[in-house]
């Protein structure tokens, strides 16, 4: 079983734990929270090892739980579907006004995709990884203001 299986496992059975247990929207966006900032650290982690593929795959997943987070603790609302993050992401740079947003998030974006074509060079998947950091302490600012 390969990292992407771990990874996507571990979300699997936290979302259904957090069903299951009827767990509030607080809490399993704090559990969204938890994975984001573990999946930080592994990015982290792959860069020094100089696994600029996988840190990729890692910092989307960040931001992506980040999302999911500020949806939750927002409106309670679980974003499941791959497209749900990309247009919750639109809806709060509009509501909060702040077009910085979307740029960040189209590094995460392009994490993503480098994860499956391989297209980033070191310093740019680096420079990206730095948008995602700063893309999810602007997310969890916006819980802290709630």
């Amino acid at each position: 079983m390969d990292e992407e299986d771990v990874d996507k496992r571990e979300c699997i059975v936290s979302d259904a734990v957090a069903r299951y247990l009827n767990i509030d929207p607080k809490s399993r966006a704090e559990i969204h929270i938890s994975l984001c900032n573990k999946y930080l650290s592994d990015a982290e982690a792959r860069i020094s090892e100089d696994d600029y593929v996988q840190a990729s795959e890692k910092g989307w997943g960040a931001a992506s739980q980040a999302v999911k987070a500020v949806a939750l603790s927002r409106e309670g609302k679980e974003l499941r579907a791959h497209g749900e993050p990309r247009e919750y992401v639109n809806k709060l740079r509009k509501e909060l006004k702040e077009p910085a947003i979307n740029k960040l998030w189209f590094s995460a974006n392009s994490l993503h995709t480098n994860f499956y074509e391989r297209w980033l060079t070191k310093d740019q998947v680096e420079d990206a990884l730095k948008d995602v950091k700063e893309f999810v302490n602007r997310l969890k600012e916006i819980i802290q203001d709630l």
